[in-house]
């Protein structure tokens, strides 16, 4: 296996001292080529396998450089260009992205309506659960019955988003991801509630008031505290 990093460099610093008669002359000059220290975090870098035709991947890449859509070639050089490659989706990644496609989504289309925000929600996280691959436009289908204009516009969002059609969910990061759900209300609240009391109606509830609204209602409540 070859590895490669990619290292920047930095601009470091040195100076000069000279003696001019009775006056000291300090010169402060830039180093534009300074080797970076070793705490600095590796932004890109690949480790390519041996050549192996029955191998479903040739390489590893790390590239963390955030993508700017009017910048594409400069942000996708390393992977597309320098590399030659491309990316392989596997279970996680599209799981993770379908869930942030979804959520961003929800939160665009349904930003002062929280009732249908919560059950766009509580079906894709139900589907989740329950299956074990996700076909788009069944899931769609389910989301919003027979409002053809949503379901045109959440399925091309997403798939704009990288999203295919059949969709091979990772069941280890669906439970580490709702294993503990956080709840952001109205900008002022946060709420930190476990799977198990999320689910139970007799602790955690959710009315829908018919206007938009919707009311959270945390039951039986024994014991708390302030910090």
């Amino acid at each position: 296996m070859i590895g490669i990093i990619k290292m920047d460099y930095v601009k470091n610093y040195t100076h000069s001292i000279n003696f001019n008669g009775e006056k000291i002359d300090i010169d402060i000059i830039p180093d534009h080529t300074g080797l970076p220290a070793s705490s600095q975090k590796i932004q890109k870098c690949a480790f390519i396998k041996f050549i192996d035709p029955e191998q479903e991947y040739d390489l590893l890449v790390m590239d963390k450089q955030k993508k700017n859509k009017e910048e594409e070639y400069g942000s996708n050089y390393f992977i597309n260009k320098f590399l030659g490659c491309k990316i392989v989706e596997n279970e996680r990644d599209m799981t993770k992205n379908f869930v942030r496609a979804a959520e961003e989504w929800t939160r665009t289309n349904f930003n002062e309506n929280a009732d249908k925000a919560e059950k766009v929600r509580s079906s894709i996280k139900k589907k989740l659960k329950q299956e074990e691959n996700l076909n788009l436009h069944e899931v769609t289908d389910h989301i919003f019955g027979e409002d053809k204009e949503k379901k045109a516009s959440f399925v091309d969002y997403v798939s704009s988003e990288g999203v295919q059609d059949n969709i091979i969910l990772d069941r280890d990061w669906i439970e580490k991801k709702f294993k503990r759900i956080r709840l952001k209300i109205d900008k002022d609240i946060d709420l930190y509630i476990n799977e198990q009391a999320y689910d139970d109606i007799n602790r955690f509830q959710i009315h829908r008031n018919g206007d938009g609204t919707i009311d959270i209602v945390i039951k039986g409540v024994v014991n708390y505290i302030e910090k």
